[in-house]
This record gives C-alpha cells, sequence and structure tokens, in this order.
C-alpha cells in the first residue's frame, strides 16, 4: 500500500468519526469504512485508529479488554485538520514546501557561484587597472624628465633666447597695430 492510499484511508477515517455526532463503536466504523474503501479491514483500522489516536485526532472514549466494544471520537484538531483536507493536504502541503526549500536552495547555490565569479573577474579587473595606472605614471615621469632634460640642455643654442624673442616680437607686433 502507498502512502497515499493510507493517506486517503486515514481521511476517510476521519469523515468517518466528523460525521458522527456521538462516540461510534470499532464495529461501525468499520463497517461504514468498509462501504467507501473495501481494502479497510479490522487490522488496519485498529492501526489506523491508533495512528489518528497517536497524532492527536481521536480518542477513545471507553478502554474495554474487548476491541469491538470501544467508543472513538474525533478531536477538535482532528475536526480542524479534516475541514483543512486531512493527511492528503498536509502530503501536499509538505511535498510544496520540500520543493519550495529546494528551490530556495538552489537559488542560493546559482546566486553565491555567480558572485564567485564576478568577484573573481573584479579582482583581474582591479589588477589591470592598477598595472595600468603604474604604467601611466611611469610614462608621466618620463615626460616630465624629458621636459626637463629639454630645459636644462636645449636642442640648439639659443632656446631661451628664441622663445623670449618669440614673446617679444608678438608683444610688438600687437603694439603696432
Amino acid at each position: 500500500m502507498t502512502e497515499d492510499e493510507v493517506f486517503d484511508k486515514l481521511d476517510i477515517l476521519l469523515e468517518i468519526l466528523q460525521s458522527e455526532k456521538d462516540a461510534i463503536r470499532f464495529n461501525s466504523i468499520l463497517e461504514i469504512a468498509s462501504k467507501k474503501d473495501a481494502l479497510i479491514k479490522g487490522k488496519f483500522l485498529k492501526m489506523a485508529l491508533y495512528k489518528l489516536k497517536d497524532d492527536n485526532y481521536a480518542y477513545e472514549l471507553v478502554h474495554q479488554d474487548d476491541e469491538t466494544n470501544r467508543l472513538w471520537s474525533n478531536t477538535i484538531e482532528g475536526g480542524v485538520f479534516q475541514l483543512n483536507g486531512g493527511y492528503n493536504a498536509k502530503a501536499l502541503k509538505d511535498a510544496n514546501d520540500a520543493s519550495w526549500k529546494q528551490s530556495e536552495i538552489d537559488r542560493l547555490r546559482t546566486l553565491d557561484d555567480l558572485l564567485g565569479t564576478n568577484s573573481t573577474r573584479l579582482n583581474g579587473l582591479t589588477k589591470w587597472m592598477a598595472i595600468g595606472t603604474w604604467f601611466a605614471g611611469f610614462a608621466a615621469l618620463l615626460l616630465l624628465g624629458w621636459q626637463i632634460v629639454l630645459w636644462n640642455y636645449p636642442l640648439y643654442k639659443d632656446f631661451h633666447n628664441r622663445t623670449l624673442s618669440a614673446k617679444k616680437d608678438t608683444v610688438c607686433v600687437k603694439m603696432i597695430k
């Protein structure tokens, strides 16, 4: 018997206990249950009722030595549980919760993988930016050094005079106009 079949039978028993206003005898439950589902027999019914009792959905009103004279009734928790769909609804909810948890775990793992990949790429980019900055700084120092060399050792002798006289000539030309 599969888990779904067991849950169906437990739901049938909860429905029977819920439909009865008073406590119901074991034999009456067996008779009603066998009409709804032919596979509910005495041994299974006994185990199922004790399962409902363990789950606090049913209780024995009168405990007698004779199994057939025991009275059974449902609890408030059993009635609410049965109205909310019973064992099948609980199993479906549990399966959906497990599926949701697994998809959330998968999503978090994917996110962690993407963050790790992006972190690695960002570290590589930062390294290349640092190398490029060092080269740019080195090139700027070379240019500054070259300008200092040119200033102190001009390519032709009258470099300073030419620049000064060129400025004077432009000033003179502006004054004449």
